[in-house]
């Protein structure tokens, strides 16, 4: 059980890291380039918090089920 819910936690946290990174990265970008340049990687901040909580929601519906 213990090795199955380390499998269900990976997508949620590589979707965590995604964001964090894009956070560092849409910073970086949006210092030196402006914001125009950066637009794509808030794109990804958000797509990776809403990936991230839909995947942690269907993680908790599963641990519920079983």
């Amino acid at each position: 059980m213990a090795k199955k819910n380390k499998f269900t936690r990976g997508p949620e946290i590589l979707w965590a890291v995604m964001g964090i990174v894009s956070i560092g990265i849409s910073a970086h970008k949006t210092y030196y380039f402006g914001f125009t340049e950066s637009l794509m990687f808030y794109g990804f901040i958000f797509l990776s918090l809403a990936m991230y909580l839909i995947r942690k929601k269907m993680r908790i519906k599963q641990e519920q089920e079983d």
